[in-house]
C-alpha cells in the first residue's frame, strides 16, 4: 500500500482488525479480505457465508476535497499486451455489464496514452461505487467510513465470477499487478492524486 513516504509498505490481507495506514491525503484504517481458494489456505478465515471480496476504509481526508471529485477503481501497472480482437470484445462486454450494474459515470481506458494514462484503469464515483458510505465532520476534516463487498470478483483466484467465469490473465498476462485505487481528480483532464493505492500481486494458480 502507498504511504506518506511514497515508498510503499507491505499490507496484510485477511486481518482480524483494520490496519492503520497513512498517505499524503489520508490517515485512517483499512481492511481487505479475500475469500481463500481453499479453507486450508487461511486457517483464521471464517468458513461461513462470506463475500469473495470485502473492503473497509475509515479515516480522515487531509485536504478539503469535494465528494464528487473522488473516485474508486482499479488499474494495472503495465500496458495491456496481446489483447487482440477477441480480448477487446470481451473487455467491452465486461465494461458494459459493469456500467449497467454500478450507478454513476464509469471512467476507463485501455492505456496507451502519456503519463498516468499509459496504463489501463477503470473507476466510478466514490459516492456510487460503495455499498456503504458515511461522511462526517471531524475537527474540520472530512471523516469517511466506507465498505464494499462483492461475490462477482475473486481476486484470490485472479478471475471474474459474474456474469461469467473469466480469468484475468487472459487480458492482463501472467504476473501483472493490480492496484485498487481511490483518487481525487477535478476534471478528466486534471492529474490524479491518490488517497489510496493498494497493489495486489498475483501468484500462479495451480
Amino acid at each position: 500500500v502507498n504511504d506518506f513516504t511514497q515508498q510503499g509498505i507491505p499490507f496484510p490481507l485477511n486481518s482480524a482488525r483494520p490496519i492503520p495506514i497513512e498517505t499524503e491525503l489520508f490517515v485512517g484504517t483499512l481492511q481487505l479480505t479475500l475469500k481463500p481458494l481453499e479453507p486450508s489456505h487461511d486457517a483464521n478465515f471464517d468458513s461461513g457465508p462470506q463475500p469473495h471480496f470485502y473492503f473497509q476504509l475509515q479515516g480522515n481526508v487531509l485536504q478539503d476535497i469535494p465528494l464528487d471529485q473522488l473516485y474508486m477503481g482499479a488499474q494495472i501497472t503495465r500496458p495491456m499486451s496481446g489483447l487482440g480482437r477477441i480480448g477487446k470484445s470481451i473487455c467491452d462486454l465486461l465494461l458494459k455489464l459493469l456500467s449497467a450494474n454500478i450507478p454513476g459515470q464509469m471512467r476507463y481506458s485501455f492505456g496507451g496514452g502519456e503519463g498516468e494514462d499509459s496504463f489501463p484503469f477503470i473507476s466510478f464515483p466514490l459516492s456510487t461505487a460503495m455499498d456503504e458510505l458515511r461522511v462526517t465532520d471531524h475537527d474540520g476534516q472530512a471523516e469517511y467510513y466506507m465498505t464494499y463487498r462483492s461475490d462477482k470478483v475473486d481476486l484470490a483466484g485472479w478471475k471474474i465470477r459474474h456474469p461469467f467465469d473469466f480469468k484475468l490473465k487472459r487480458i492482463w498476462g501472467d504476473g501483472t499487478p493490480l492496484q485498487l485505487i481511490i483518487y481525487h481528480q477535478k476534471t478528466t483532464s486534471s492529474p490524479r492524486t491518490y488517497l489510496l493505492q493498494l497493489q495486489l500481486q498475483p501468484r500462479e494458480i495451480q
